[in-house]
């Protein structure tokens, strides 16, 4: 499951370390695009479920 996920587990830890340093609103802003990017990523090539 780690290595599925990495990119989402390194993209919270980036969050978190923001918030504990109180990263002006830049940082948030580019933060947020990296993780609208994740997800688009995601919901694009993700597997289909067998119905």
């Amino acid at each position: 499951m780690l290595r599925r996920n990495y990119d989402i587990l390194g993209t919270i830890s980036t969050g978190a370390v923001l918030a504990i340093l109180s990263a002006p609103w830049p940082l948030w802003i580019v933060w947020g695009g990296i993780v609208a990017y994740q997800v688009q990523n995601r919901v694009r090539f993700r597997k289909p479920v067998d119905a």
